[in-house]
């Protein structure tokens, strides 16, 4: 697979800065690389662990592939479960209380609710959204 195909993907290209444990901890830009204009994630970065088998060199430049399916299954639930619980307890809120500041109430510890089942099932989750890694450019 070319590094042209890639770019057609959901990839992402990281820095290595260590590598320890079958995990090598890498480094992402939040900068824009077509933007001109200074703004505030110009000097940003974003480090996180991935596990691997292979051995990475401090400085090598990797490209990460996404799986876009699994990505679309998390944003579902990030915002799709929060809003769901919402409607369904303000609309029996309203039906078995009728009035606006309980069901507001309701609204808000609905998504409370909500935030402490994505806290649990961010804990639980056990599949990688990464497909392959693959080496694009060598020591820097």
């Amino acid at each position: 697979m070319s590094s042209h195909n890639l770019c057609h993907q959901n990839a992402v290209s990281v820095t290595v800065v260590s590598s320890h444990d079958g995990f090598v901890t890498v480094e992402q830009a939040l900068e824009c690389a077509n933007c001109k204009s200074s703004c505030l994630l110009a000097q940003k970065t974003k480090s996180f662990n991935i596990k691997t088998s292979k051995k990475y060199e401090k400085g090598t430049t990797i490209n990460i592939v996404i799986d876009e399916k699994y990505m679309v299954k998390l944003a579902l639930l990030l915002y799709g479960l929060p809003i769901l619980i919402m409607i369904i307890s303000a609309f029996l809120a309203d039906m078995i209380f009728q009035k606006e500041a309980v069901t507001a109430v309701f609204s808000f510890a609905s998504l409370i609710l909500s935030w402490g089942i994505l806290k649990y099932v961010s804990k639980n989750l056990k599949k990688s959204p990464i497909l392959r890694r693959t080496q694009i450019f060598g020591q820097i």
